[in-house]
């Protein structure tokens, strides 16, 4: 891949950095987690990060769960939580 390709994605890469520790907290866009499966969890984190970025602003996204994330705890009674939050930082950097 080109240059131009690699500048884009570190571009965007940047943004969502900046986006995800924004010191405010005044401002957000509270997106739901759905907990249906792996690629639709992420497709909706990826739409909600865009959207957040590029339609609002730049302000920081949330996701918002009725239960815990399927893929951290068991569903029915939070049973085997890999960790306290039972969301995606689990997983991943907060």
């Amino acid at each position: 891949r080109g240059s131009s390709s690699s500048s884009t994605r570190i571009y965007n890469l940047l943004k969502i950095y900046a986006n995800q520790f924004h010191t405010s907290c005044d401002r957000v866009h509270l997106r739901q987690m759905w907990s249906s499966g792996w690629g639709a969890d992420f497709l909706n984190m990826q739409s909600g990060m865009v959207h957040a970025i590029n339609d609002l602003g730049g302000i920081p996204m949330i996701l918002e769960a009725g239960s815990p994330w399927h893929y951290t705890a068991n569903k029915n009674d939070s049973s085997n939580a890999a960790c306290e939050a039972m969301d995606t930082t689990c997983y991943f950097l907060p």
